[in-house]
């Protein structure tokens, strides 16, 4: 850490020290230590994000945010001491670097982003967009600190190397995610699941900011099954596995990725059922797991998937009928069920869903009327019925909003 040569500015113990984008480290150092001796919160703020008074809702018994009227005083304490933080924070940069960060509203993302800037450039590695060729050194486990690295658009070629699950710090392997070609094949490697930070993993993964991507589009032939380990990278919040090979049963050990928002498993070779820990992944607004070979009856786990935008549970082999809780759904924007096999049953009741603008219900195996809601599910853009024993007259359209 090297302290400037005018060594004036930063002796002051009553205000913050000033930074100019010149000796970052001694600046980082100074300004924590200011922030401690005002009060240790202030620090925990910085790293953990401001404080958000919540209650416990009493019928859902969930948490949501307070309304300010029902602040307590601890509350509004809390929320004090959180843009102290921020005046002091933002008071300790200079014109240049305010200019940076303006637009962020929380400490932590201020923080995050004079990181990014000044202690994180030499933590990004972007290979994509040439004509690299051959496998993946190992050397590159030597990059102790690197966060990103994108090595789409090549032409590499071998398996995933295993000593990727040695590079602790990496958050995103790929960081385009239509540039990801190369010719990777064989196995998902378990060792990924040791990686504590990874929230995108994509097929060299198709890009791994969010995500674990593994695509043919990408031009990748992964084939296997998908390892246990997968489960332990909780810091997932979009997993990627489409158009590949992959085989075998769904790993119940899917369901631990509990900040998991978006999961695409579709067009590979999977077998057996939907996992019923898959109850768990409660953040869930993406499911896409058309195009494999999963069978038996879809599990009721959709109760708590209040956020769940998108369905597609095409071209499988689900047995009917839907399970009830699908109705709980009622933030779905798009729905897609096919190939329902086993015997027939009534309409299932969708009338909450809202939001409904593409519903298919395509030989699902469904013996009834078409019920008179379908026409109150006014942002409805696409109805697919067909393939079912539907009868009686078609209801009478409603009245548009």
């Amino acid at each position: 850490m090297t302290a400037p040569p005018n060594f004036k500015e930063g002796q002051s113990t009553t205000r913050p020290q000033r930074f100019n984008g010149k000796y970052y480290g001694w600046w980082k150092t100074r300004i924590q230590d200011y922030l401690m001796a005002e009060d240790s919160k202030l620090w925990d703020i910085i790293l953990d994000g401001p404080f958000v008074p919540t209650k416990t809702d009493a019928e859902s018994e969930k948490l949501e945010e307070k309304p300010r009227k029902k602040y307590t005083e601890a509350d509004r304490k809390a929320i004090e001491n959180g843009f102290k933080a921020k005046k002091i924070l933002m008071c300790g940069i200079g014109p240049d670097e305010y200019n940076r960060v303006s637009s962020y509203e929380t400490t932590k993302e201020i923080w995050e982003a004079l990181l990014t800037a000044h202690e994180r450039t030499s933590q990004v590695n972007y290979l994509n967009g040439n004509k690299l060729r051959g496998i993946i050194p190992e050397p590159f486990k030597n990059l102790k600190n690197l966060v990103n690295l994108s090595l789409c658009d090549n032409s590499l070629e071998g398996p995933i190397p295993l000593f990727f699950g040695q590079m602790k710090s990496l958050k995103s392997i790929c960081h385009y995610r239509d540039l990801c070609k190369n010719f990777f094949d064989q196995i998902i490697p378990p060792e990924l699941g040791s990686l504590p930070s990874l929230e995108n993993l994509v097929s060299i993964i198709y890009c791994l900011e969010f995500i674990i991507i593994f695509s043919s589009s990408c031009h990748n032939f992964l084939s296997g099954k998908i390892a246990d380990e997968l489960g332990n990278i909780k810091s997932l919040t979009r997993l990627y596995m489409v158009d590949n090979q992959l085989s075998g049963v769904l790993p119940v050990k899917l369901g631990d990725l509990v900040n998991l928002e978006e999961l695409h498993l579709q067009n590979n070779e999977f077998i057996g059922a939907l996992p019923p820990s898959f109850k768990s992944l409660k953040k869930r607004t993406y499911l896409d797991v058309r195009g494999n070979k999963l069978n038996e009856t879809i599990p009721d786990i959709f109760e708590q998937w209040q956020d769940l935008h998108v369905l597609n549970l095409m071209g499988n082999n689900f047995s009917a009928p839907l399970p009830g809780q699908i109705s709980k759904l009622k933030s779905l924007t798009e729905l897609y069920i096919s190939d329902l096999v086993g015997k027939s049953y009534s309409f299932p009741d969708l009338s909450g869903m809202e939001f409904l603008r593409i519903l298919t219900l395509r030989n699902c195996s469904i013996d009834a009327n078409i019920p008179i809601w379908i026409w109150k599910l006014f942002r409805l853009q696409y109805l697919d019925l067909s393939v079912n024993s539907l009868f009686g007259a078609i209801p009478e359209a409603v009245n548009p909003r």
